[in-house]
């Protein structure tokens, strides 16, 4: 299957997780995923206490991409102790960062008149401008990349 743009860089946490599950289950090591989970779990709930009540429904979205992304870095470092994986950290660290830029540009962003469907529009554009310009400035998008992009526009 071929990668297309962009692909190689995104960290699907569920998927990515459930397969290097399978490897720690069939290793059996089934209690290094029980308390994965337990960790997970025990995050998510703190940060919930914490974070819902300041920022509400993002604070419980932050939680849970935190403890699932704790919960994979847990289960990663236990599957590497089993078969190598290499993860391209510094494509992924780009994306990430590029990712966070974009966030604080959305969460700051006002849109005036307020219409829901001037935010429909005005949100998915502005965001997509501004992760790809973050992306590309900083290394994260190779000429391979950006071929496949102007193919698919």
């Amino acid at each position: 299957m071929a990668a297309g743009p962009g692909r190689d860089r995104l960290v699907h946490f569920p998927g990515f997780e459930t397969v290097l599950t399978y490897v720690l289950n069939a290793a059996e090591e089934t209690g290094k995923v029980a308390k994965g989970t337990m960790i997970a779990f025990l995050t998510n709930f703190g940060l919930n206490v914490a974070l819902i009540p300041v920022v509400g429904l993002m604070g419980a979205a932050i939680a849970m991409a935190v403890s699932m992304a704790i919960r994979l870095g847990y289960i990663y470092y236990y599957v590497r102790q089993h078969i190598a994986i290499p993860i391209p950290t510094r494509r992924i660290a780009k994306s990430t960062f590029s990712s966070v830029v974009m966030a604080v540009v959305l969460v700051y962003l006002v849109v005036t008149p307020d219409s829901a469907i001037l935010r429909l529009v005005v949100y998915p554009l502005v965001g997509a401008s501004v992760y790809f310009t973050v992306v590309y400035s900083v290394g994260g998008l190779t000429r391979r990349d950006i071929r496949q992009i102007r193919a698919l526009l």
